[in-house]
């Protein structure tokens, strides 16, 4: 009687059409998607191999033998990767969740910022009535003229676009998935960023940096210059080409077969694409080495700027 009870649950979900029969849902949706399950019925042989594979529980990797899956299972020390098949909806609601808090913190800070700048105007309005006129020694001089970075944001920069267009504009290609797979998050997260910035002239970029030394970076938002406040824009922006990374990963999953493999080439290279995506628990260790890659490319020259 154990053994009929056992048998029924073993084949709780069964596909007449492949002869396919497994007792996982996930198994289940995911052999619907695959291209056996869309082909005749003649590929009898493919059917077989699917129905006996083994899926290791912490990465979700496939392989063809048990041994293979015990062998894999000594190393295999992935614990963050998708598991289930509700892991990959709870990565986008956290991410989610991150960024709603992140903006509420932006909307404290604009107001704090918009209150110094109305209050910096009316100080230059009062000097500019009484014929006074102030020199900011920058330290940054050069053939005697002084660097000055409200002119440089406020009229050469006035036609750059604003952060959110550009983190709007953002695109997470194939080819950058497989960069930030071999070079890993600080290296492939920073290049993505910085060829969508490479693509728009200096005074057209929302982002400049000031000081690298200090890490003063300036970004315009809402029309508006500001000085950045504890990096929390710029991981903002990390986050955001994070998050389209899994997304650009997740349709190229779907769209090759191979993925069902998890002895095949393209399976371990979305295990390896996935991991440098996604800063996970070492996010304040990563978040700040990618803004420190970035302010070394976006660095204002003031000697050519003045």
């Amino acid at each position: 009687m154990d053994n009929k009870k056992s048998q029924k649950i073993a084949n709780l979900f069964e596909c007449k059409k492949c002869d396919y029969r497994c007792s996982n849902r996930y198994d289940y949706n995911k052999h619907l998607l695959t291209r056996k399950h869309t082909m005749d019925k003649n590929d009898n042989e493919i059917s077989q191999n699917i129905a006996t594979s083994y899926q290791c529980d912490n990465c979700n990797s496939i392989y063809k033998h048990k041994s293979g899956l015990c062998k894999h299972r000594k190393t295999c020390n992935i614990k963050l990767n998708v598991c289930s098949p509700n892991d990959e909806n709870n990565i986008m609601e956290n991410l989610v969740r991150e960024l709603m808090i992140q903006n509420q913190q932006q909307l404290l800070l604009h107001k704090e910022t918009l209150q110094q700048n109305q209050e910096l105007q009316k100080q230059v309005i009062e000097l500019c009535k009484s014929g006074t006129h102030n020199t900011i020694n920058t330290n940054t001089n050069c053939n005697n003229k002084a660097f000055n970075l409200n002119l440089f944001l406020n009229e050469q920069c006035k036609n750059a676009i604003n952060l959110n267009e550009f983190m709007k504009n953002i695109e997470v290609s194939r080819e950058d998935l497989m960069n930030t797979g071999q070079l890993g998050f600080v290296g492939g997260i920073s290049k993505i960023i910085m060829d969508q910035l490479n693509g728009l002239g200096i005074h057209e970029r929302p982002i400049h940096c000031t000081d690298l030394k200090r890490d003063v970076v300036y970004i315009k938002e809402n029309n508006e210059w500001n000085k950045e406040s504890d990096n929390v824009k710029l991981r903002s922006v990390i986050q955001e080409v994070s998050r389209k990374s899994m997304g650009t990963l997740i349709d190229w999953k779907k769209e090759n077969p191979d993925y069902a493999d998890g002895d095949s080439r393209f399976s371990q290279d979305c295990l390896s694409m996935q991991r440098n995506s996604i800063a996970g628990y070492e996010r304040e260790t990563l978040f700040p080495k990618v803004i420190r890659a970035i302010n070394k490319e976006i660095v204002i020259d003031k000697h050519t700027e003045s």
